[in-house]
């Protein structure tokens, strides 16, 4: 009886510690839940699934900061979800508590956009296509270059999307061109090759010769390049007188190639027998010359020999060096005669003169310059360096006549030769064609009158001693007109570049003897 009593009583000590044991858990666990971070969350509006997300990316601490200062819910989720960076999530809430706009906090936190504000030209209003941009394969490095510039051309008038990649990269090769000049080149070259006389090979040309004459027709354009090169194929082509077959050609499209082939070379054939005709000399008798003293002689070429014997036949008090000098000028020849097409692809080099034309197709790429007119753009740009440094010196420079086209000299040329007759018109004024001004690579400084007495003042001086170090060179000097074929012009200079102009300088010679030994030679 003893033991079931003592076992009884174990038993419902038992039973109360389980209980109290089983009380205490429960206690505990409801503690933990009522109390603990899961629960305050829950409290906060966050579903069970976003609870999980943010004890991934928060500790109990940080969780804790957060319900503490009581941020809204979408708030914390947002910070959670995108990946803000770990130590600033306390400044990102922040933010938006105070009503910024998610992306622009992103943005201003993000390295990426930092790096992109601090680079130069950066534009804000374009931020969005400039991290679309890094988001393809394309060149990080032009980023903001290439959206800038993408952002300017799509409002041009003449822009097409489909030709975009087109503009920037030609942008990117050609940066000093205007948008209007890189839409038009661009529109040109895809339109072109869709033109029914288009052909193979003569892209750039037609391209080249776009830019220079935009206000012609797409057809003209071709027609013209195609000609100016199908015509050096054609029968009895002389290259003398391509110029001539191409100025021909442009007031007789109609023609076919080997016709205007033809008649320009009778033209020419009766030209020259005319020229014979009136200037045959008696039988020169070479057997007295020294052949053989040219070959030793400065400036000696090659391809004169049998000219420089023939002129020292014909003016046997000339000396050695005289001879070399005449003929490499041409001056065996008479001006206006012995003609050739100037070879432009020399750039600044190109020779014209009364025996080397360009034809009236002819128009160089232009850039105003000081005073107004315009010149071939690297001789304005060495013009206008010339002009700061004359500025320094005191000495005011400007430009009063620089490039001319075709059709202005033959209309200033003819009134000369109206006026005084042509004989002395050639003294001072070429003929059209022959001028110097179609280049675009000559100017006539301050003054382009005889009777100004140019060469008596400080800015002739000024121009002798220092025009060569910026490229350019007295071009019709002081008793060199035998040579040249023009008076003295004080105030014409040419573009040459600093290279041969120094040389021209030191050494006093003309261009046209630099030219023959140094450049068609």
């Amino acid at each position: 009886m003893k033991n079931k009593k003592k076992s009884k009583k174990w038993l419902i000590i038992t039973i109360v510690t389980v209980v109290v044991l089983a009380l205490g858990l429960t206690s505990f666990f409801l503690i933990k839940k009522y109390t603990g971070i899961d629960y305050k969350l829950t409290r906060h509006g966050y579903t069970s699934s976003e609870v999980k997300t943010l004890k991934k990316n928060f500790n109990k601490e940080e969780l804790n900061e957060i319900l503490k200062k009581d941020y809204q819910k979408d708030y914390v989720y947002i910070v959670s979800s995108n990946q803000f960076q770990k130590d600033d999530y306390l400044v990102y809430l922040d933010e938006l508590k105070e009503g910024k706009d998610k992306d622009s906090i992103l943005n201003n936190h993000d390295p990426i956009v930092i790096d992109l504000r601090k680079q130069e030209n950066y534009k804000e209003d374009n931020l969005s296509l400039y991290l679309e941009y890094l988001n393809s394969d394309k060149d990080k490095e032009k980023v903001i270059p290439y959206i800038n510039y993408l952002k300017e051309i799509d409002s041009n008038d003449n822009y097409k999307e489909d030709y975009k990649e087109e503009y920037i990269n030609y942008h990117f090769e050609n940066e000093k061109e205007t948008i209007d000049n890189v839409i038009k080149y661009i529109n040109f070259k895809n339109s072109v090759k869709n033109n029914s006389l288009y052909k193979e090979g003569y892209l750039d040309k037609y391209l080249e010769y776009f830019m220079k004459n935009q206000s012609k027709s797409e057809d003209d354009i071709v027609k013209y390049v195609n000609f100016d090169n199908d015509v050096k194929n054609g029968k009895n082509y002389n290259k003398n007188y391509h110029s001539k077959y191409v100025d021909y050609y442009l007031k007789n499209n109609d023609k076919k190639i080997d016709d205007i082939i033809s008649t320009i070379n009778a033209e020419e054939k009766k030209k020259q027998e005319q020229v014979l005709a009136t200037t045959t000399e008696t039988p020169i008798d070479v057997s007295k010359v020294d052949a053989e003293k040219f070959k030793s002689a400065k400036y000696y070429i090659a391809d004169f020999q049998e000219r420089y014997v023939n002129y020292q036949a014909r003016n046997p008090s000339k000396s050695t060096q005289e001879v070399i000098q005449a003929v490499n000028s041409n001056i065996d020849y008479k001006f206006y005669t012995n003609m050739k097409s100037t070879k432009t692809s020399e750039g600044y080099l190109m020779l014209v003169n009364k025996f080397n034309t360009v034809g009236s197709g002819y128009v160089p790429k232009l850039k105003s310059v000081t005073g107004g007119g315009q010149m071939e753009p690297t001789a304005a740009a060495a013009f206008e360096k010339m002009v700061a440094a004359a500025k320094a010196d005191g000495i005011s420079l400007w430009n009063v006549s620089g490039y001319r086209s075709y059709w202005t000299q033959q209309s200033l040329y003819n009134s000369y030769k109206k006026r005084d007759g042509q004989t002395k018109a050639d003294t001072y004024s070429a003929r059209p064609g022959s001028s110097e001004h179609q280049t675009g690579l000559a100017t006539d400084i301050c003054t382009a009158s005889s009777s100004a007495h140019f060469e008596k003042t400080d800015k002739y001086k000024w121009l002798i001693n220092n025009s060569y170090k910026y490229g350019f060179i007295l071009r019709y000097p002081e008793g060199k007109m035998y040579i040249t074929g023009y008076k003295f012009e004080p105030w014409h200079y040419r573009y040459v570049g600093v290279e041969a102009a120094t040389y021209i300088h030191n050494n006093n010679i003309t261009f046209e003897e630099y030219h023959a030994y140094f450049v068609s030679h």
